[in-house]
């Protein structure tokens, strides 16, 4: 059996590094042009050529995120920028555009074509026409798909094609992304990337009469969590387990990844029993403020999967530092929130599982030259004590 992929989202250079550190197989990300995440900052020719580069000298795949729906003008200068693309040497496209998949398939037949979920593929047999039609090799199923059915459409897709599924992140009110409430109510086109989550605004709520019943309505669902799905997930052949979040935060890419690759490092050792999926979900549970719900995975949606009443927990600043080297007498940190020595930490890293009730002996601040019995300003780099084992790469929360 082939070991299955973790795929992670790449909002900008720093969070790209993040995941692969964090033991994801595979990143996707966006360029400045055709990518549907226009809001995040997206990355320049130089850095997607930087970001291929780090990940394919840590044994992981870059794939290019070219998926928006192009309007009549966008057609004119994908060609001469996907030549540009092309000479970075990803390893894939992701797309949902017809045109755009066409023009890769013609003048760069070697490369992989994913369908993006943008194309709300439910079947096999629609997978095989993009197979067919532009030499697709994977597809990344509509997120409306249950359970039952993806298994169908893994086996009837075997060694046809691979299929690529959300375990983690949020999800769209629109069915696949398919949304107009956006362009509707601000002019900013949902499937050119434009976004901005109308669904998620606190709307007024009337009954039939106009009495106000509640001023925190909310269209939208929770986040989904697949974790405790994942060796059905792998039985049934799925090929590549995608997250969802170019626009969150570094401590989310971390979070997730980390947590998602010891799952999946469990289970081919034998060891992903209930408690420890319990242990994964708890920490999940700390990278966003949105519930999180199984969404389409055991069938058509209730209520339950839904955030009707704004019920989001409060973001807490609790991401204190990154390990960034071991030194004579403790570890260089660099800072990421407020913090002093009478707090208690948590620290998680890719070699280790959760080191809780950590406590800081002493604290120096490098650029300073001084012991400090705080830390008040960020990216600085401090040396901490401590009598917990660490090791670099290490992310470091408060829990009090």
């Amino acid at each position: 059996m082939n070991k299955v992929e973790l795929l992670a989202p790449a909002g900008n250079l720093e969070k790209a590094k993040m995941a692969i550190d964090f033991n994801a197989n595979a990143i996707y990300l966006g360029g400045k042009k055709y990518s549907l995440r226009a809001r995040a900052n997206n990355f320049s020719l130089d850095e997607i050529k930087e970001v291929i580069s780090y990940a394919h000298k840590n044994k992981a795949k870059v794939y290019l995120v070219t998926n928006i729906l192009c309007h009549n003008g966008m057609t004119k200068d994908f060609k001469p920028y996907i030549k540009q693309l092309m000479a970075l040497k990803p390893d894939g496209f992701i797309c949902a555009d017809p045109y755009i998949m066409n023009v890769i398939h013609t003048n760069y037949p070697n490369v992989d074509i994913h369908v993006s979920t943008q194309q709300s593929i439910c079947n096999s047999k629609s997978a095989l026409w993009w197979h067919k039609s532009v030499g697709a090799t994977r597809v990344v199923t509509a997120r409306e798909v249950d359970f039952i059915n993806l298994a169908k459409m893994t086996k009837a897709l075997k060694n046809k094609m691979e299929v690529e599924y959300f375990v983690h992140g949020a999800l769209c009110v629109g069915y696949s992304g398919h949304c107009m409430m956006s362009n509707n109510l601000s002019l900013r086109d949902a499937n050119v990337g434009g976004c901005a989550h109308s669904c998620r605004w606190n709307w007024e709520l009337k009954d039939k009469n106009g009495k106000l019943i509640s001023k925190k309505f909310t269209m939208s669902t929770k986040d989904i969590c697949h974790v405790c799905h994942l060796s059905k997930l792998i039985e049934a052949g799925i090929a590549s387990f995608k997250v969802e979040g170019r626009m969150k935060s570094l401590h989310y890419i971390a979070t997730i990844c980390n947590n998602y690759s010891h799952a999946l490092k469990d289970y081919y050792a034998n060891r992903l029993n209930a408690k420890r999926i319990k242990m994964y979900e708890n920490d999940l549970a700390k990278a966003a403020n949105r519930d999180t719900s199984f969404a389409w995975f055991n069938g058509q949606p209730t209520q339950k999967q839904m955030l009707y009443r704004d019920v989001q927990k409060p973001l807490t600043q609790n991401f204190a530092f990154i390990v960034d080297k071991k030194v004579k007498g403790g570890y260089d940190i660099i800072s990421k929130n407020f913090f002093t020595c009478n707090n208690t930490f948590e620290v998680f890293g890719k070699n280790h599982d959760l080191i809780s009730n950590i406590k800081i002996i002493s604290l120096y601040d490098v650029k300073e030259k001084m012991a400090v019995d705080r830390v008040n300003k960020p990216m600085y780099h401090y040396i901490i004590k401590t009598k917990a084992k660490l090791d670099i790469g290490d992310i470091g929360r408060i829990t009090k």
